[in-house]
């Protein structure tokens, strides 16, 4: 803005409250003052001429229809102007504080060599309290399912998409083509809180069936580490309407080399209902890269729910990974934050 001169013209018909304005607006901040002034002096010239015009009616006149309208008419600008005037006045204010206000320092005028020295003493310390140093847990990037936990089976109640069917469930994958096998989810799971199950319907049998049947396999959280030696404990349930004969294998990542294999059977009476099964497979070979498959040649309908599979040895049995305790034991932290840094 260019400053104006002291006396700055403005428009004719100027109102106080834009005359206020304006001489915010044309000479800042030198003007400002000076338009709350000229606001007051303005409104107080129209009070008194409002007055002045009542003060011509002679007081001693007899009170005509003309002038008792006239003076009521008066009375009432009188009040409006008053009005009017505290309403200016607080304007006129704004227009004398804002200038002090809004007055900054501008950053083109900072010397741009301006240095500053920081001092340091070396010699003198303070320890640093032995409970300062600790971890802390989150459930994000499967730091404990796939992690921390032992668990090897990804998606073991195949609910990765949600309560709701067709549901999620991936990595489980198809072995065999459509026209043997068909996977499918349903809402028949014996869990109440987690109703989602699998359905496996099995449409060849011994004869059709490719060699070694057909199912689903699941490789964990990119691919199941199995150590040689090791004994991993196998848990599902399972129903049907007849009978079953399901192969359990811990295979390599292409499913060409067994690992480790067991057989579940039962008959239609056993399994009519969900039920627990458990087993103990023992690795006869290493692969970090292994899958856990479930098939069968039998014709039917089977449904599987709750695939977990855990290495024996988690640490003091309570299914966490022993060599990740281990190392967290060796850090040796004072404290442990769960469930993590923005749910305290």
């Amino acid at each position: 803005f260019q400053p104006a001169p002291p006396f700055a013209t403005f428009p004719p018909n100027t109102s106080p409250l834009s005359l206020c304005v304006l001489s915010r607006r044309r000479s800042l901040p030198f003007l400002s003052p000076l338009g709350g002034v000229v606001v007051i002096i303005i409104i107080d010239q129209q009070s008194d001429e409002v007055m002045g015009d009542s003060k011509k009616l002679s007081p001693m006149a007899a009170p005509t229809a003309s002038t008792t309208t006239t003076t009521s008419s008066s009375r009432r600008s009188s009040c409006n102007y008053y009005l009017l005037c505290c309403f200016i006045a607080a304007a006129a204010a704004v227009c004398l504080i804002t200038p002090a206000l809004t007055t900054g320092v501008d950053a083109n005028s900072l010397d741009a060599n301006v240095t500053a020295k920081l001092s340091v003493d070396a010699s003198v310390r303070r320890p640093i309290p032995s409970t300062l140093f600790g971890i802390f847990f989150e459930e994000i990037n499967h730091a404990g399912a796939g992690g921390l936990w032992a668990e090897l089976v990804s998606n073991r109640g195949f609910e990765a998409g949600g309560p709701n069917t067709p549901s999620n469930i991936d990595p489980w994958l198809v072995i065999g083509d459509a026209s043997s096998v068909v996977l499918s989810t349903d809402r028949s799971s014996p869990f109440e809180r987690n109703k989602v199950a699998l359905r496996m319907d099995v449409l060849c049998d011994v004869k059709s069936c490719p060699s070694g049947g057909v199912g689903v396999y699941n490789p964990g959280f990119w691919g199941m580490n199995i150590e040689e030696g090791k004994k991993y404990k196998l848990v599902l349930y399972v129903r049907s309407s007849d009978s079953i004969d399901v192969t359990v294998s811990l295979t390599g990542s292409n499913g060409a080399r067994t690992l480790a294999t067991t057989n579940i059977k039962g008959s239609a009476s056993d399994v009519s209902d969900w039920t627990k099964v458990e087993a103990l497979l023992e690795a006869k070979d290493s692969d970090h890269g292994a899958r856990l498959e479930l098939r069968t040649s039998k014709k039917g309908v089977i449904w599987f729910d709750q695939v977990s599979l855990m290495p024996e040895d988690t640490y003091k049995g309570h299914g966490f990974r022993s060599e990740l305790v281990e190392m967290l034991k060796e850090i040796k932290p004072r404290f442990i934050r769960f469930p993590g840094l923005q749910k305290i």
